[in-house]
């Protein structure tokens, strides 16, 4: 078939989802097109108008009205042909990929069954997710998923943890952004930081988070801070360990013991030092929680708080000096450019990577740190409940030598469990059901048919349900879990940043990491740098780990900046097609991987995210999902309004965006095998008292000493 008769089809296919407010999307586009709340619903109602074609009675009207200039909203007009034109080209070349496809469609058009037509709208936007549910039976999906992530264990670690205090770090980040005016600027800060942050407040932020918390200290404030949550829970997760631990006659903890938590610091606003005036803030907000009552003094946890300056001592006195020590043929701008991916700012995969990263330095400080784990701010560990079930210590689990295994999967591939992973649990979930191991977020009841509109096109939320439930340890041997380990080793490919863990050996052999500029899902794409890399003939991949199951407290501790970030966390998802689409394609083109192979090794939701046709995926999925919500609030307005910001910086400039990728994730490859080679040398000469590196290694604990919070 010609461009001009498959685009004659799409027209057809668009005009039975959209033709009139009856047909199967029920979107009355002719009201808001006539009579929209807001002229960009308009404009989004004209441009689905538009794909149906001469099929709907008002395309022409709405056609002339996206070419007519317009003084107010001329951009968004440009914005949105644009769109159009995306979603045109790429339908027209998803369908010259698959004939198959193009029968099926004007079978189900000339048919005209809704169940057929919703089947094919999947199958043309998402095939990963038609084929996942084609038979709609939750319960047979999640169990193949168990059966294809069951493994056989080759060998357990020999240098297994020992003890958990000593060879294990804790890690998480704290998200801080201004507060909503300058009444709310802490008392009590220093002058240059009291002034750096008044200047900030009202100011547009440069990186929109899930749920940053807000520098203040007021009563309300510190009650919202997930600072002070985490540091209070995890605190109380080490004193129900002591006790449990004394009835059970073990020590992996004590009475004294001190345990560090490395946490960074991340501003949505970039410049004006604000990271620095974050650890400035938070030190004022652990002062009066403490004297408030609402947060203990600290027995156990021993906070150490990284902002972008401190990260920057030790990049100039440590890391450049060490660079310049034992690659001297480098390049001091090679160097400079491969350590600036070593920062807490930016977008969320900065932090992500120096977490990660982080545990090489700690190594390098001790020797005896065999292990990182990330925890987020807003969960904890259920200590008491978790020995209740399972019959062992919560600091006991880490010392299973499945972590580090050798194993083999389903398919005979050698893995090595470099990394682990735990799950969560929501706690209103916990107390209204009672099931410590209940995945965090649960089926929803399957309905008889695909649902209309942008939901129908992707089916997200059935998708991550489905994986989140399936990745979870079987019901049946949940209880006993790190008893069977051992002989049921049990992968995991979808996980959540705040419950993995690392061996410092994993992240030095394979250099893992994720691009720089990756803003949602950072925890999704941090192994697919290294997906099919192998190390003495082994892949690396996540061991189901229940040590790190975690109660999620979102709710209940940051509600109010949930919900105030949702509409920008919903773009984000949107852009994140295009993001992980094109860091696949660049991967694939720089290590010679296949981009289906890719696409079949991932689970498959995540792999719904990497797309040969992200733009028409992505911008479909936003101007259905416009036209759903009508405009009819202020959330539905700033999702469209940031929508076409952040959209359409990637629409207008798609190949140079892929280019720009590419140029970057090669770099970054260099850059993270560059910097854990240098923190392998480094270590290895201060083993061999080698002067110089024992200086570094002395500067670098000075450095660290001086990030705590409690001097």
């Amino acid at each position: 078939m010609s461009d001009a008769d498959l685009k004659e089809l799409m027209a057809k296919f668009w005009s039975a989802f959209l033709g009139h407010k009856e047909a199967i999307d029920k979107i009355d586009l002719v009201q808001q097109f006539e009579a929209p709340p807001a002229e960009l619903v308009k404009i989004n109602a004209a441009v689905l108008i538009a794909l149906c074609g001469k099929e709907h009675p008002m395309f022409q009207e709405a056609w002339d009205y996206l070419g007519v200039p317009d003084a107010m909203c001329g951009e968004q007009k440009e914005t949105y042909l644009k769109f159009y034109e995306i979603i045109q080209e790429e339908f027209v070349k998803r369908l010259k990929s698959d004939g198959a496809l193009v029968k099926m469609l004007r079978d189900v058009i000339r048919a005209g069954d809704v169940d057929r037509l919703k089947a094919a709208r999947l199958e043309v936007f998402n095939p990963l997710a038609a084929k996942t549910l084609s038979q709609f039976d939750a319960e047979h999906v999640v169990k193949d998923i168990q059966r294809q992530n069951r493994l056989r264990l080759m060998a357990n670690n020999e240098n297994f943890i020992a003890n958990p205090i000593e060879e294990v770090i804790f890690t998480t980040n704290v998200l801080v952004t201004p507060p909503r005016s300058e009444s709310f600027v802490p008392e009590g800060l220093p002058g240059w930081a009291e002034k750096s942050l008044r200047s900030v407040v009202g100011l547009p932020v440069h990186w929109h988070f899930d749920h940053p918390m807000e520098m203040a200290t007021t009563g309300d404030a510190l009650h919202a801070s997930e600072f002070i949550f985490c540091l209070r829970r995890l605190e109380e997760t080490f004193h129900a360990e002591v006790e449990i631990e004394k009835a059970a006659r073990k020590d992996h903890i004590r009475e004294g013991d001190k345990v560090p938590l490395y946490i960074s610091i991340s501003p949505t606003y970039g410049g004006m030092n604000l990271g620095s005036v974050g650890r400035e803030v938070l030190k004022c907000q652990y002062t009066a929680a403490v004297k408030s009552g609402i947060l203990p003094e600290l027995k156990f946890v021993e906070p150490y708080l990284y902002s972008q300056t401190e990260v920057k001592h030790l990049i100039k006195d440590v890391l450049v000096p060490a660079a310049k020590r034992y690659f001297p043929e480098m390049p001091d701008k090679e160097i400079e450019g491969y350590l600036s991916f070593f920062g807490v700012e930016g977008h969320y995969a900065m932090h992500y990577n120096f977490l990660k990263a982080f545990g090489s330095l700690a190594k390098f400080m001790n020797p005896r740190v065999k292990a990182v784990i990330k925890i987020d701010t807003d969960q904890s560990f259920p200590a008491d409940r978790f020995y209740r079930e399972t019959g062992s210590c919560w600091l006991e689990s880490f010392t299973i030598p499945t972590i580090g295994a050798l194993a083999r999967d389903r398919n005979e591939r050698n893995i090595y469990l470099g990394c682990f992973a735990g799950s969560l649990t929501n706690l209103n979930e916990l107390i209204d059901k009672d099931d410590l191991f209940l995945p965090d977020i649960a089926i929803p009841d399957v309905p008889e048919s695909i649902p209309e509109g942008e939901a129908g096109v992707f089916y997200q939320g059935l998708l991550q349900s489905l994986i989140t439930r399936g990745e979870a340890f079987p019901p049946e041997v949940q209880w006993k879990a790190l008893k069977i380990l051992n002989e049921y080793p049990y992968m995991r490919t979808f996980v959540t940043g705040g419950t993995t863990g690392f061996l410092v050996d994993a992240l030095e052999r394979y250099a893992p990491f994720v691009d720089a500029h990756v803003h949602r899902a950072e925890d999704q794409a941090f192994l697919l740098s290294v997906l099919f890399d192998q190390y003495d003939g082994n892949l690396l991949r996540y061991v189901y780990f229940p040590g790190l199951h975690m109660i999620h407290e979102k709710e209940s501790v940051a509600s109010e900046s949930i919900k105030i970030a949702e509409p920008y966390k919903k773009i984000y998802d949107l852009e994140r097609i295009w993001t992980f689409s094109h860091l696949a394609r660049a991967l694939c083109e720089i290590k010679g991987w296949n981009f289906e192979d890719v696409r079949k090794t991932l689970n498959f939701f995540t792999a719904s995210f990497i797309q040969p046709f992200p733009g028409l995926l992505a911008l479909t999925r936003f101007v259905l999902s416009v036209a759903g919500k009508g405009g009819r609030n202020r959330e539905d307005i700033i999702y469209q309004k940031e929508g076409l910001r952040r959209l359409s910086k990637i629409a207008f400039s798609q190949e140079r965006y892929y280019r720009d990728t590419k140029t970057r994730v090669a770099k970054q490859i260099k850059a993270w095998r560059f910097y854990y080679d240098l923190m392998i040398r480094l270590r290895e000469s201060a083993e061999k008292r080698d002067p110089f590196a024992l200086a570094l290694k002395t500067k670098a604990s000075e450095i660290n000493n001086n990030c705590k919070l409690i001097h």
